[in-house]
């Protein structure tokens, strides 16, 4: 077998293994509870509203954004030096589980104590070390964790394999999101900060049960490169292979451009309470709306990336993130005003529009995820996979400044600012995965 010729994975078909059909099971069981929680942890969602009560600052959405996309990048190109010639990698993702299931814990326990209301900002720089932490831990797991589902899931059915794991992640994720929503109401008799402590404790508690969903997993062996080199030279070698891969330049500029082109989703909420003042579980019921739509672009995002290729898929994303950016911008520069709607009665015409945002937020958001796992598996030889995988997702980490970007711009110039940017930032994006992608699954599909 040459380096760049595809492993059995991406050609055999697993409904007749037990072996990868307990794997496919797994895997979906692990992402539905794991991204059951994304509404509740993070900067830009549920978790804002915390950062906002400890701060009062937009920019520290940004800071703790930061704390956790810089956590989540830089450690892969390591990684995929020391797993490269590793038949099995699920090891490293055991190890790291347990870090990480440690760190989630300690950042909810530490939300009950009287840090909250005593010392904020310490409070606040514990959330944000234990948040780098606990990403940096999910970093080193990011090779292991792809290479499993590149070996175990074929690429005909990679884009199943996640639709059903976001999907079923978005049907839990109405009620989780829903539950944290109740925590921050009057209606539940929790006080801050307690009830932001049991809002962490429940996603502390589903994404333990996720990373033990991945553990069971049974990994079948991998093709590899016959040694593991020495950094230097593996650096040389990505190097070399970003040079020469046109497509492995053009989506890793592209990756970063997608984080200008949703740059704005994570300072909703914080947009929702600061300038139109709504309540917390107003915010909470908007997560549900996005999870909700969520659940039914999933099985779309999937069939276009099975059938027609995951280069349309980033294509169609960057495409229609120009649609919440302008939704947005339009909320933030129409003057106050009322709407009578069904089952809703009489409603703020700028709070409507916010939740517009946030159902097409949830419509459009899968298909970044959707887009790049699967479109960088499609690119990747199997024996290469590792040093592609880790060489693409670091060469990435310039993205983690974008939300310090954006939190700067919605706190020093505006709301409106910050929405106009994101819309255009999409439009470029848009017109660089037309022109930069070539489809690497060109032959199977035509």
């Amino acid at each position: 077998m040459s380096d760049d010729s595809p492993g059995p994975e991406q050609t055999a078909g697993w409904a007749h293994s037990p072996i990868l059909t307990r794997n496919f099971v797994l895997g979906v069981l692990n992402g539905t509870l794991f991204m059951s929680t994304t509404r509740l942890v993070d900067p830009g969602a549920l978790l804002s509203l915390l950062i906002l009560r400890l701060t009062d600052s937009p920019r520290m959405i940004g800071v703790m954004a930061f704390a956790s996309s810089l956590g989540w990048f830089w450690p892969a190109v390591f990684v995929a030096n020391r797993a490269g010639n590793r038949p099995r990698k699920l090891s490293i993702y055991r190890d790291m589980a347990v870090v990480r299931i440690i760190l989630l814990w300690t950042a909810a326990l530490v939300t009950f104590s009287h840090l909250a209301k005593d010392a904020p900002l310490v409070l606040f720089w514990l959330l944000a070390v234990a948040a780098f932490g606990q990403n940096s831990a999910s970093g080193v797991a990011y090779v292991p964790f792809m290479e499993v589902v590149g070996k175990s899931v074929p690429t005909a059915h990679r884009g199943l394999f996640l639709a059903l794991r976001f999907s079923s992640a978005e049907l839990l994720g109405v009620g989780v999101a829903a539950l944290a929503g109740y925590f921050l109401s009057g209606a539940s008799g929790l006080t801050y900060p307690a009830n932001f402590g049991w809002m962490l404790s429940l996603a502390a508690l589903l994404q333990s049960a996720s990373m033990l969903m991945f553990i069971l997993i049974r990994e079948p062996a991998g093709a590899v490169e016959s040694r593991q080199f020495p950094f230097s030279v593996f650096l040389r070698r990505g190097v070399r292979f970003f040079r020469r891969d046109r497509s492995l330049r053009n989506f890793t500029v592209l990756r970063l451009m997608n984080s200008f082109a949703s740059m704005s989703l994570p300072f909703m909420a914080a947009f929702a309470k600061q300038d139109l003042g709504v309540a917390d579980s107003t915010i909470g019921y908007f997560m549900s709306v996005a999870a909700g739509a969520a659940l039914v672009a999933n099985l779309v995002w999937g069939r276009v990336g099975d059938t027609r290729g995951n280069r349309l898929v980033l294509i169609a994303y960057a495409g229609l993130s120009i649609l919440p950016a302008v939704v947005a911008l339009i909320a933030a520069t129409t003057s106050p005003g009322q709407v009578t709607l069904p089952l809703v009665g009489v409603a703020d015409v700028r709070v409507v529009l916010v939740g517009v945002v946030f159902f097409l937020g949830g419509l459009t958001g899968p298909g970044r995820q959707f887009g790049e796992a699967n479109y960088i598996l499609d690119l990747a030889p199997e024996r290469r996979r590792s040093a592609y995988l880790g060489i693409s997702h670091t060469l990435s980490a310039p993205q983690t400044l974008v939300p310090i970007l954006a939190g700067w711009i919605a706190e020093d110039t505006s709301y409106a600012v910050l929405f106009g940017a994101t819309a255009v930032f999409a439009a470029l994006t848009t017109a660089l995965a037309i022109t930069g992608l070539h489809e690497p699954r060109r032959a199977e599909l035509t």
